[in-house]
């Protein structure tokens, strides 16, 4: 079943997601083309809507990292990509309670 709702993020790849709450999906970074995107997304699986979260610290733009979650409304990103392809070592944690 199809649940592309109308707003929804622009079209990309070797983006990170991971699971985060109740019912929701987390998704950051990849890139279409080129440069890579900074953004943060939630997907709520209930009602079926894309939300931009916005950090107020947050990485430079990337892609092919991973994110995994960690207790209630916090979740851990590693490594990934660069804009210029260099590889990155970064460990990052961003919790829910900081984005607006």
């Amino acid at each position: 079943k199809n649940l592309t709702p109308r707003i929804s993020p622009d079209p990309r790849r070797y983006h990170g997601m991971s699971r985060y709450g109740e019912g929701k999906v987390i998704m950051m970074g990849g890139f279409e083309d080129w440069p890579s995107f900074d953004e943060f997304w939630i997907f709520d699986l209930k009602e079926k809507i894309w939300q931009q979260a916005f950090f107020p610290i947050h990485p430079d733009k990337c892609h092919s990292q991973s994110l995994i979650p960690l207790s209630q409304g916090k979740i851990l990103m590693f490594g990934g990509y660069s804009l210029r392809d260099k590889q990155l070592d970064e460990t990052w944690e961003f919790s829910f309670d900081h984005f607006q």
